[in-house]
């Protein structure tokens, strides 16, 4: 564990699953669909390797895509993350650009470590985001 309180790299778990923290908040619906992209490439990745994950941006997303005047702030949302957070094995923060400054990542964090639940950062570890890796 480092200075902020996250740790090295998740246990493969088969019966319990992480959830995959990504910024995605933006007024540019180009930005979001970014994200959320990204937010996939990451769950396929998980998915490969054996770490079960839930994305709340991919839920969200295709919500949105389907009734897009469903609010996308995480003061909207963070009810139903808080639940999803409890019930997860931990948290893996996924190191988007911006994910410093997200107030739903900041908020997911601070909720997860209060409930006393693991936090871990992913990476892309190539241009094309087709691989990851957890880091410090």
């Amino acid at each position: 564990m480092n200075q902020f309180g996250y740790q090295r790299k998740p246990p493969v778990f088969a019966k319990q699953y992480y959830y995959l923290a990504s910024p995605y908040s933006s007024p540019s619906e180009a930005t979001r669909e970014a994200r959320a992209v990204l937010a996939c490439k990451a769950m396929v990745w998980l998915q490969e390797n054996k770490y079960l994950a839930f994305s709340p941006i991919l839920q969200g997303h295709a919500m949105w895509h389907e009734k897009p005047s469903l609010p996308f702030t995480h003061e909207y949302w963070k009810t139903v993350d808080e639940l999803f957070i409890s019930k997860s094995a931990g948290v893996i923060v996924l190191c988007l650009a911006g994910w410093m400054d997200s107030r739903g990542i900041k908020s997911e964090v601070e909720f997860s470590i209060k409930s006393k639940l693991p936090v871990y950062k992913l990476e892309a570890t190539d241009e094309n985001f087709r691989s990851f890796s957890f880091v410090d």
